[in-house]
């Protein structure tokens, strides 16, 4: 089931539908519950999954193989979390690109600014090198529809580098954007770099996807590690 790299590269997203069967699904959903992820006063919640299933380690590192063949031999999985979008719990994020990467502690490295702790785990914006070397993928474990929170996208916008508020309203004003509207068990498989926003949800239907971030990781300065 390889997925032609080179519209990747050129449009900076692809959409796979059934990637997943329903019944690899609903066990995909039902290990995440053990885990205490969709428990928010569990501190799974809001960590990295990798960090504590070797199944969703070994599942993150089959799905790239899997996917993206040879290029996904090349990467790593470096983090996995839940995105669990409903009415009870909605947010709206604007048109933006993903600049920011977890690290296990702040250092003063060269090419790495805008040091923040979030859920007291460092991030830092690194070298652009970094970020056009990162890969997403989303698992979409329910229904993905303009209804419930799809998220839109500015197709071939990642290959532009950092942009700047101005040239991401320049963008949102003269182009066409996209809603990745995604089937239960399909992935979508984007760039970092790549435009998108987040609308919230409307209506009831939960829309649950687990997202996973690779990388090459011997891009990363040696006085850091991922976190």
């Amino acid at each position: 089931m390889l997925i032609p790299d080179n519209k990747l590269i050129s449009d900076g997203y692809i959409i796979l539908e059934k990637y997943l069967k329903d019944n690899e699904c609903i066990q995909m959903i039902t290990s995440l519950k053990k885990l205490g992820v969709f428990d928010y006063t569990h501190e799974a919640s809001a960590g990295n999954l990798l960090c504590t299933s070797p199944e969703l380690y070994n599942f993150a590192e089959q799905t790239a193989r899997q996917l993206l063949g040879e290029g996904g031999m090349q990467l790593s999985p470096i983090k996995a979390f839940i995105l669990d979008k409903s009415i009870e719990n909605n947010w709206y994020i604007p048109w933006h690109q993903d600049l920011k990467i977890a690290v296990k502690q702040i250092l003063q490295v060269e090419g790495y600014t805008n040091w923040t702790l979030e859920a007291g785990i460092p991030h830092t914006e690194p070298p652009l090198n970094i970020l056009e070397g990162i890969t997403t993928l989303r698992v979409h474990l329910d229904n993905c529809t303009k209804r419930n929170g799809a998220i839109y996208i500015l197709p071939k916008t990642h290959n532009r580098g950092k942009l700047t508020s101005s040239q991401i309203e320049e963008a949102v004003t003269n182009e066409t954007a996209l809603c990745c509207e995604v089937q239960q068990g399909g992935v979508m498989i984007f760039k970092p770099l790549l435009l998108h926003n987040s609308p919230l949800s409307q209506q009831e239907m939960p829309r649950r996807i687990l997202q996973i971030e690779y990388v090459k990781k011997e891009l990363l300065s040696p006085l850091l590690e991922w976190h």
